[in-house]
């Protein structure tokens, strides 16, 4: 039984464990409840991707997606999942992949045209979860939920280099020290795309 930096480094060599983050971050702000990671676990497809031999998660049964529930269950770990979730380096990667989610696609505009056109070709029929009308509502009142529970989780800090030494330069590598909020994923040198 690993844990901590143990953990830490054993799941990394195993799994994409950036992509684990971004798929949990997604299955829980849709309380995908009927989910591994979550009350019912099951209805995940693994895939072992060849480039590297690292297991990435597919997306899998969406039916019973209900837009509530807690977006962490601290009180109860379901898997082995929750464990890995829960190391802090992979913690934040969690929450800005929420973040990044509800920026990019989980807000009501966005959402509110995907439910009109899948509710005229269903004839809003929605098998099990929410009706296509109330969808766009309730993504709005998810996304402020999850926004406190970010924010509660790990408060917003301005981004600031606190480097006081100099930014140190060896070949192509330079080292810099900072702060920065779960909206900091990558720091690059001005022009430069990679």
């Amino acid at each position: 039984h690993l844990e901590g930096d143990e953990l830490f480094e054993a799941t990394n060599e195993i799994m994409d464990v950036d992509l684990w983050m971004r798929h949990y971050a997604n299955q829980a702000y849709l309380n995908n409840w009927d989910s591994y990671g979550f009350v019912q676990p099951k209805n995940l497809r693994i895939y072992r991707r060849p480039t590297d031999n690292r297991f990435i998660p597919l997306f899998w049964d969406c039916d019973l997606c209900n837009f509530t529930g807690t977006l962490i269950r601290e009180e109860e770990q379901t898997s082995r999942l929750d464990e890995i979730r829960d190391i802090p380096h992979n913690l934040r990667l969690y929450w800005g992949h929420m973040l990044d989610y509800i920026n990019r696609s989980f807000n009501e505009d966005y959402v509110a045209r995907w439910a009109q056109r899948y509710g005229e070709l269903t004839n809003n029929e929605s098998y099990g979860g929410p009706s296509f009308d109330s969808i766009p509502e309730l993504t709005r009142l998810r996304t402020e939920a999850a926004l406190v529970a970010i924010q509660e989780a790990i408060p917003p800090v301005d981004f600031q280099i606190t480097t006081t030494d100099g930014v140190q330069v060896d070949d192509d590598v330079a080292t810099i020290r900072g702060k920065g909020w779960v909206n900091v994923r990558q720091i690059r040198f001005a022009g430069n795309q990679e």
